[in-house]
């Protein structure tokens, strides 16, 4: 059996090799380094909703409701479905970004930062009219000149006038359809598809008596 001070260089030997390397695995230096290593793995991702249009944009889970709310702070790997609403007068068409196409949901997962924007059209609906004899009929606003131009796409909630013009020799006789009476104006609020016939007929010639 070996004595004390003969085990006592074989005892400074790990000293020497251990020490050094258990004391390096406390330096600052290796710390910083594990915290940077830490901080660039981001605990949450932002996500940003713009809407174009009459709309709002909701989110599940709650967090985004845009018009108002447009953008949160989720967590990385977060999954969010956002759904478009389109208010009354307005139709959906359509995401770009971080969503595409036209259904009106659409899913995602929180790998970065996210941007989306939602893009809604005003609702339109379309006037057509008809010309039964010798006339034509204009709108205001501009886009119904018919004897040629006869059909026009209108937004929704837009008010239209209709007036209807005789030729030479010629009378208005009545409306049809969406316009009603005898009177050369018509108006309506555009808030359906709407279908009118203006009718015109000859005026009667005045005959007078040749005297002897």
């Amino acid at each position: 059996m070996q004595s004390g001070p003969a085990r006592l260089p074989k005892l400074m030997l790990f000293l020497l090799i251990a020490l050094p390397s258990a004391l390096a695995l406390r330096t600052p230096e290796l710390a910083a380094r594990q915290r940077r290593e830490l901080s660039t793995v981001p605990a949450s991702y932002p996500l940003q909703v713009v809407v174009n249009g009459n709309g709002t944009i909701i989110s599940t889970p709650p967090g985004i409701h845009c018009g108002n709310d447009c953008s949160e702070l989720l967590p990385a790997g977060a999954s969010v479905t956002l759904t478009a609403a389109p208010d009354d007068d307005s139709l959906f068409s359509g995401w770009s970004g971080a969503c595409s196409g036209s259904n009106q949901t659409c899913e995602l997962t929180l790998d970065t930062s996210q941007v989306v924007t939602a893009a809604f059209a005003i609702r339109t609906f379309e006037v057509t009219v008809e010309v039964a004899g010798e006339g034509m009929v204009t709108s205001d606003p501009p886009g119904i000149a018919c004897g040629s131009d006869c059909r026009h796409t209108y937004p929704m909630g837009a008010l239209v006038i209709l007036t209807a013009q005789p030729a030479a020799g010629a009378g208005f006789v009545a409306w049809g359809g969406a316009c009603q009476g005898a009177a050369p104006v018509c108006s309506f609020l555009m808030n359906e598809t709407r279908a009118v016939l203006a009718t015109f007929g000859l005026t009667k010639a005045l005959y007078l008596p040749l005297l002897p």
